[in-house]
C-alpha cells in the first residue's frame, strides 16, 4: 500500500544532519558542564585556597603552588571556553535547521499553490472544451 503524499516525511537530508550534529554536540557539551562542575572547578577552588594559605611566604614551595595555580586557572579558562563555543555552535546549527525547515515548508507551499493553479486551470479549459 503506497502512503498518502501528505504523510511522507517532509524531513530532509539536510535536516537529518542539522539534527544528528545538534545532538551529538547537545551530549557532548552537557557531558563537559557536568566534568566541569564535577571535577574541573573543585579543583581549582581547591587550588585557589591552598595557594592563599601558602602565600604568606616567598618558599620555593609557595613559588610553585603559584605556577599549578595559574596552570590550572588557565585550563578552567580553556575548558570553559571550549564548552562556550561548542553551545554558541549548537544555537548556530538550531538557527540553521530552523532555516531549512521554513525553506521546506515555502518550497512545499509553492508547490501546493502551483498545482491548485494548475488544476483550475484544466478544469476551466475542459469547461470551454465542453461548452464548443
Amino acid at each position: 500500500m503506497k502512503p498518502l503524499e501528505a504523510y511522507k516525511s517532509r524531513v530532509t537530508a539536510k535536516m537529518r544532519r542539522l539534527r544528528t550534529m545538534g545532538l551529538v554536540i547537545l551530549l557532548f557539551l552537557l557531558l563537559m558542564i557536568l566534568y566541569g562542575v564535577r571535577v574541573i572547578m573543585p579543583r581549582t577552588i581547591a587550588s585557589v585556597h591552598r595557594h592563599a594559605a601558602a602565600a604568606r611566604g616567598f618558599s620555593a614551595a609557595a613559588v610553585h603552588m603559584h605556577h599549578v595555580l595559574v596552570v590550572q586557572v588557565l585550563v578552567a579558562i580553556a575548558y570553559w571556553s571550549v564548552s562556550g563555543v561548542l553551545l554558541i555552535s549548537l544555537f548556530v546549527i538550531a538557527w540553521l535547521d530552523v532555516r531549512e525547515v521554513t525553506r521546506q515548508y515555502l518550497y512545499e507551499r509553492t508547490t501546493l499553490v502551483i498545482r491548485a493553479s494548475e488544476a483550475m486551470k484544466q478544469r476551466l479549459e475542459s469547461k470551454t472544451d465542453e461548452k464548443h
